[in-house]
């Protein structure tokens, strides 16, 4: 998505990395699966996002990452 962003655009000044979620309930009741699924989505995938977007941003010269 990162890639069809930057080729369509052009140039984007401005990324947000916003994906994450969380569930509600007493901790121990979480399985393993719940919490690898947890930092799946709100840790490793916005170091993804990034890791995606950093050489777009670099080439163009600069934008932001919020």
């Amino acid at each position: 998505m990162v890639e069809r962003s930057f080729a369509r655009l052009g140039r984007i000044d401005l990324v947000i990395s916003n994906a994450g979620y969380g569930l509600f309930g007493a901790a121990e009741e979480l399985s393993d699966q719940q919490i690898e699924q947890i930092i799946a989505t709100n840790l490793v995938g916005s170091i993804q996002l990034i890791r995606a977007a950093l050489p777009h941003l670099q080439t163009q010269g600069g934008g932001r990452i919020i």
